[in-house]
């Protein structure tokens, strides 16, 4: 009975639903005011003559308590299972504690949009050998570096990231596209050519006969040829259709993952990530060959023409978890996007025959794994095809740990 209420305690208190419990309860006693006013009096009477006075205004004396970021990890498993799971393949499912996201392992990676090249988890249990085992590993294997480097890693990462958030809040969303603001771009390119002009017209002014049988002005005309011709270059180098009036303005409507990432200059995952994160938020119609995990989807929309890889769908709060189907391996998504209902992967899906009250996931049907795909003479085993319908499982078997896919 011991070890049942050593393991039963631990459960309970790791329960999201119990957290939630105790959150609403102190909340619940933070505002509420059937405390304040409440003295002790020993005289009926004393008490009901002083419940007809008026009372000052006195505040709650439950205080809610902000504390400030903190990390908390906690994983409660057997030797049996750790052992298990440490001679599992690469590609095999994880639980939460080995997951691709857990302890801020999306910003572990050498550059923001990668995974750490070296699992935590692993570093730990390697690092239980014998001094030979040590020896031999570290011959072979790259160096690793310690959890200081990774926490700074981690901390420049998100400065970074928090700077791409602040340039992306000046965006505009709009159904078919998303308007950016350009004007440096515009300006640069303006002030080159009335540079590249005015040399021209000056060259023509003050050369006049000096050149025997040379019309100076011909130099001028080249000149503004040439300047129309940057400034027609400039105009689609980087967009499909710029019309005039934006341009001049100094602002561009971009209608493709491509067109936003070639005039801001920043990478298309995080762009990807930041319209998943954004979507409930913003009036984006989008269309594309990779447009499978996004909601409002039209034929004349934002068009998604890049994949999205595995870090993305993390990042933006879309886990895929791995299922066993029918028909082999299957993946379902666990969409955890802001603005999203309450959403739960059961170990086995639910069979609703009626297809009003049948719920509709992101999954993929058939995930062979890597090695398999090779030998079939694919080109790219990682590239995995989502869809958006019904799927019936028949068990979870963990959390999906292919940081190389991508999602088309």
């Amino acid at each position: 009975m011991s070890n049942i209420v050593t393991i039963i305690v631990p459960l309970l208190l790791a329960n999201p639903a119990t957290a939630y419990f105790i959150q609403n309860f102190f909340r619940l006693i933070s505002f509420n005011t059937f405390l304040v006013g409440r003295s002790v009096s020993t005289s009926t009477a004393a008490t009901a003559y002083q419940n007809l006075q008026p009372q000052p205004a006195q505040e709650s004396p439950f205080k809610p308590h902000m504390y400030g970021k903190y990390t908390a990890f906690f994983s409660l498993t057997t030797e049996e299972y750790r052992c298990k799971h440490h001679d599992s393949t690469a590609d095999a499912p994880r639980p939460l504690s080995k997951a691709l996201m857990r302890r801020k392992n999306l910003h572990r990676g050498a550059e923001v949009g990668a995974f750490s090249r070296v699992d935590s988890m692993a570093r730990a249990v390697n690092h239980g050998k014998n001094n030979n085992n040590n020896k031999k590993n570290t011959q072979q294997s790259p160096p690793v570096d310690d959890e200081d480097t990774f926490q700074r890693r981690i901390e420049a990462h998100q400065r970074e990231l928090d700077r791409y958030g602040n340039k992306m809040k000046s965006w505009v969303a709009e159904e078919k596209g998303v308007m950016v603001q350009c004007k440096g771009y515009v300006a640069l390119t303006m002030v080159f050519c009335i540079v590249l002009v005015s040399g021209g017209i000056a060259v023509g002014v003050t050369v006049g006969t000096r050149i025997s049988a040379v019309d100076p002005f011909n130099i001028t005309t080249y000149c503004w040829v040439l300047a129309a011709f940057i400034v027609l270059v400039a105009k689609s180098v980087r967009v499909h259709d710029w019309p005039w009036n934006d341009f001049l303005h100094g602002r561009v409507l971009c209608k493709s993952v491509s067109e936003l990432s070639s005039v801001t200059g920043i990478g298309d995952q995080l762009i990807l990530a930041e319209l998943l994160q954004d979507e409930s938020l913003s009036r984006l119609e989008t269309r594309g060959p990779f447009n499978a995990v996004f909601r409002r989807r039209k034929g004349e929309g934002f068009s998604i023409d890049r994949p999205i890889s595995m870090w993305t769908m993390l990042l933006s709060g879309l886990i895929m978890i791995e299922v066993e189907s029918v028909g082999g391996k299957a993946l379902v998504c666990l969409d955890l996007r802001r603005g999203t209902a309450i959403e739960e992967i059961s170990s086995m899906a639910d069979y609703q025959p009626d297809e009003k009250k049948g719920t509709k996931y992101i999954h993929c049907r058939n995930i062979p794994g890597r090695k398999e795909l090779a030998d079939e003479g694919h080109r790219d085993p990682n590239k995995l095809i989502l869809d958006h319908g019904d799927i019936l499982w028949i068990r979870s078997l963990g959390f999906y740990s292919n940081k190389d896919a991508m999602f088309v």
